[in-house]
């Protein structure tokens, strides 16, 4: 659920919202990574199917921080 991005304030302001929108899937996917590889470590027990998971969360991860990217580069083409 994303909120709602302010076009309002100043550039500083609208870079924070922009930022805040995508924490908490950043979070969550790191969250999820970082306990599917301590589970591996200590219990071996980890399927191939775990392993693609892994990976598909990293890349959608990596999606999330490109958007993030751009929209930061837009937010600067765009500044008044």
């Amino acid at each position: 659920m994303k909120k709602n991005i302010s076009t309002e304030g100043n550039f500083e302001t609208k870079l924070w919202n922009q930022a805040i929108n995508h924490i908490p899937l950043n979070s969550f996917l790191a969250g999820m990574i970082t306990i599917l590889i301590i589970a591996k470590v200590l219990f071996d027990e980890l399927s191939t199917l775990s392993w693609l998971a892994i990976i598909f969360a990293t890349m959608l991860d990596l999606f999330v921080i490109r958007n993030l990217i751009i929209s930061v580069f837009n937010l600067i083409k765009n500044k008044d």
